[in-house]
């Protein structure tokens, strides 16, 4: 059952991982984007729903 900020949630969630992505130096390999997007998602998570997908996010690299 949403509890009414589920999309608010989710919503700062997946600006946290580009911000991480930001971070790095131009020249990083794909590889290390995507783990270093993740990372971002799951250490930016709000709400349990959100923090849920960012966990299934670790993935995405694979």
């Amino acid at each position: 059952m949403a509890d009414g900020d589920t999309g608010t949630n989710l919503h700062l969630t997946m600006l946290s991982a580009p911000t991480a992505v930001e971070a790095l130096p131009d020249d990083m390999c794909a590889a290390v984007v995507w783990q270093t997007m993740a990372y971002g998602a799951l250490v930016g998570a709000r709400g349990n729903w959100a923090s849920s997908s960012a966990r299934r996010s670790g993935g995405w690299p694979r």
